[in-house]
């Protein structure tokens, strides 16, 4: 597989992470359920990971093993 191959995976999960938690939160807020409200800022804090990492990935040729990895490399680019 090659790089584009693996941004536009990255980019997907981020674009379905994304809908998943909209929808989530939608109800969530709709029920006044906390408990899905929370499950839908995971998903988003996922979607935020997926497009980062597709980042990364894009410019500097490696994907982040951890957050603080993530991090590390955003400040360089």
């Amino acid at each position: 597989m090659n790089k584009t191959d693996k941004v536009n995976i990255f980019l997907q999960n981020a674009l379905d992470f994304f809908m998943r938690s909209s929808k989530e939160l939608d109800e969530g807020l709709r029920l006044n359920d906390q408990l899905k409200i929370r499950d839908a800022a995971e998903k988003l804090w996922n979607a935020i990971i997926n497009a980062t990492n597709a980042l990364i990935l894009k410019e500097l040729d490696v994907v982040p093993a951890s957050h603080w990895e993530r991090r590390k490399l955003l400040n360089g680019i």
